[in-house]
């Protein structure tokens, strides 16, 4: 809908004790359930090398005029008894009118110093359970090698990773401005618009249409099997007998991160075909992934599923703007192995692109008849498992930083320490220059290994570069 503000403020706002609250979005729910694993779990913690010389004291400037322009820089939730519901509790959220928490500096002596810092600094919740709190931390480093640097902390309650690079971008370009002394760049826009795009969907005929579709799908089609990355062998979360498996344990849930590229010259490949067939280049990924699965399984996850995003990004009042508005939702495969590479290029494009149709409701209501159906609501919990159709989880994020602004860097990524899923793949540029698409993954380290990780990746790449150079090889002849 993206209405107007003050049409969405008459709509939509909660007047308690004095302050004006709103709705949490769906999104936002996701992110407070994931949280009953740890507190830390909704942490996404970046750092920004810069590869080019920077003047610190106007980066800092650049900085804390960005957090100013944050659209959820002081977005703060708050829980309420709910009346309705005695010993339940309900999350508003609102903004406060108090001043924006400014970029601090820091020096270290060593490397070693800095990354042992920022590892405890990531894994570390935010204060008062994340209420009524800055739900960011943002530090510029002199690094030990005369480098400069800065760390991004974001609860993902704020944003999501589309924010985040839309933040790092306006920090660039209003350090670009300053230095040459040209117009500040456009502001981003309000973020309100896009929560209430969120919020009018709840309830409205779309919404109705989305259950009707998800309830007859998970009727009319067969059980996915679940499937994990690992060896046969080594493998303690795929259950014999059982359509469903183990998701995660409660008592493990430490998590670790590792990251290899995709390198530019497969990615200008992927992207050319992708283009000239008419596909999203995500879905080459998606079905590299799948296949991966289906060979560890030993051909049992003929038909599976994978978890993955829609960034919700494609409207106008999203497109500028921050807050998480990411939504996940089970990418269904069942495309068979006897089929080529290209039929199935076209093929997963086809569900994808029904898929998106209607993956916007909640995951609740969506898998409510494929739980049903193989009797996952009975199974869910055992010796501290939490059972579901799969632990592999995925995002596709090629959203790129103005490649025009002169200014080099690179990221790397921190750990929270905690998952929830085995493994949770994020492809996206970690650089603006060398065209290379880093494989970003949060895993497991009970379930997982760093060298199971490897394997997958570089399993992938080889996938990719011989599909790419065979289209009419099958499946089975590609694996």
């Amino acid at each position: 809908m993206c209405k107007g503000m003050v049409i969405l403020v008459m709509s939509y706002e909660i007047v308690k004790e004095g302050k004006n609250y709103y709705p949490i979005t769906s999104s936002q729910l996701n992110i407070l359930q994931g949280e009953q694993v740890g507190a830390a779990y909704s942490n996404i913690c970046v750092l920004i090398h810069f590869d080019s010389e920077i003047d610190m004291k106007l980066m800092e400037q650049a900085v804390n005029a960005a957090l100013e322009r944050m659209p959820t820089a002081r977005l703060r939730r708050h829980k309420f008894n709910d009346d309705k519901n005695i010993g339940q509790n309900a999350t508003l959220q609102y903004f406060s009118d108090e001043p924006i928490d400014k970029a601090s500096v820091m020096s270290f002596k060593s490397d070693e110093k800095m990354r042992k810092y920022l590892e405890k600094l990531s894994k570390k919740p935010f204060p008062k359970k994340s209420e009524d709190t800055c739900l960011y931390q943002m530090i510029l480093i002199n690094k030990a090698d005369g480098g400069k640097a800065l760390y991004c902390k974001m609860h993902h309650f704020i944003n999501d990773a589309y924010g985040i690079m839309l933040l790092a971008g306006d920090v660039l370009k209003i350090y670009t401005a300053m230095l040459t002394g040209g117009d500040m760049p456009k502001a981003p826009d309000p973020v309100l618009p896009a929560f209430e795009e969120q919020w009018s969907y709840f309830g409205s005929k779309n919404e109705a249409k989305a259950q009707e579709y998800w309830d007859d799908f998970w009727n009319t089609h067969e059980p996915p099997q679940f499937g994990t990355i690992n060896e046969p062998e080594n493998d303690k979360q795929t259950l014999p007998d059982e359509k469903f498996g183990n998701q995660f344990h409660l008592l493990h849930k430490k998590a670790a991160y590792a990251a290899y590229p995709f390198k530019k010259d497969l990615v200008d490949k992927i992207n050319e075909y992708a283009e000239a067939n008419g596909l999203s280049p995500q879905v080459l990924f998606l079905l590299a992934y799948r296949t991966y699965v289906y060979k560890m399984s030993g051909g049992r996850a003929k038909n599976q599923v994978i978890q993955t995003m829609n960034a919700n990004r494609s409207k106008k009042c999203a497109k500028n703007t921050g807050g998480t508005l990411v939504s996940g939702y089970f990418f269904y495969f069942d495309v068979a192995n006897s089929e080529t590479f290209a039929d199935a290029c076209k093929y997963t494009s086809n569900m994808q692109l029904e898929y998106y149709k209607y993956c916007r409701i909640r995951n609740v209501l969506s898998d409510r008849n494929l739980n049903a159906n193989i009797k996952l609501n009975e199974n869910i919990f055992d010796k501290g498992w939490i059972r579901n159709s799969t632990s592999n989880m995925f995002t596709y994020q090629p959203y790129t930083i103005d490649p025009g602004i002169d200014v080099k860097f690179h990221m790397e990524r921190f750990s929270s320490g905690i998952t929830a899923m085995s493994i949770y793949l994020t492809i996206m540029y970690m650089d603006n220059y060398s065209g290379d698409l880093m494989g970003c993954y949060d895993y497991s380290t009970y379930n997982l290994s760093e060298e199971t990780i490897k394997k997958f990746h570089y399993w992938m790449v080889d996938f990719l570069e011989r599909a790419l150079a065979n289209p009419e090889k099958t499946l089975d002849e590609l694996m």
